[in-house]
């Protein structure tokens, strides 16, 4: 179920099982999920959530390192921590150039997985077919999936016949290059825009014209202060600290046409 939560967003405890609810503390104190006296009756779930079900070592080891950092109680950790992983030998994974995926796959925990990411559009008895499209995969990053986990996943689980191929081909690459750069792709329009608190200031409604405006503008420059500017319409938008420095050097200057 965590495998389905979003990293970082508190959920409410009261809506666990018994069996759940006892299990909350043991995944605190190993750094699967938190919790916080701010938020006492609620738990997050961490990276280390979304990792173990997606068997990336590395942020594993990390947070694993962090953690035996900071609490001795870190021996009484089980020695194989990717015991949530999906056996290899229950699924075999295909992805085609077109962003394509065939899945040789009965268990339907192991096909939830694969719907994280993947919009299944033909099932049969051991085997589905879908096709990892631009809103399946946003809705994954969203939960804190990355592209790296998504990748090794895959590879993972490559059917023999892929890992064949990559042998023949002298490539140690079992997903397509294209379609982990679509992937990056879709990952970094999450981050495309940001949102900045600021000051738009029309200088022509001011008074202010001509060799003063520029002077202003090689000064918010400095600052770094100007976040957009309109030449034309003598209009700037600024830093809110940026304004106040604006403000004072306006007033040290007199008005110049």
């Amino acid at each position: 179920m965590l495998s389905y939560c979003q990293v970082g967003r508190p959920y409410p405890v009261a809506e666990l099982t018994t069996t759940q609810k006892r299990l909350v503390k043991a995944m605190t104190e190993i750094g699967i999920i938190y919790t916080s006296k701010d938020l006492p009756r609620c738990f997050v779930p961490t990276e280390t959530a979304v990792s173990l079900i997606y068997n990336n070592s590395s942020i594993m080891r990390e947070n694993l390192n962090a953690f035996s950092d900071s609490d001795a109680s870190a021996s009484r950790l089980p020695q194989n921590m990717n015991m949530l992983s999906v056996s290899r030998a229950h699924m075999r994974i295909i992805v085609e150039t077109n962003m394509q995926v065939v899945a040789y796959v009965s268990n339907e925990l192991h096909l939830a997985l694969l719907k994280l990411f993947v919009d299944v559009h033909v099932r049969m008895p051991n085997m589905v077919m879908g096709t990892m499209t631009r809103d399946k995969a946003k809705r994954a990053f969203q939960m804190g999936i990355k592209v790296s986990q998504v990748e090794n996943f895959l590879s993972s689980h490559a059917h023999p016949a892929t890992i064949r191929a990559a042998e023949n081909a002298g490539s140690d690459r079992l997903v397509p290059i294209n379609v982990i750069e679509q992937l990056e792709i879709w990952e970094r329009e999450n981050h495309r825009v940001s949102s900045q608190e600021a000051v738009v200031v029309n200088f022509a409604a001011c008074g202010v014209q001509g060799d003063l405006f520029e002077e202003i503008l090689r000064y918010a420059g400095k600052l770094k202060a100007c976040l957009w500017v309109d030449r034309v319409k003598l209009v700037m938008a600024l830093t809110v600290d940026g304004y106040k420095s604006i403000q004072a050097f306006v007033k040290e200057r007199p008005f110049s046409t």
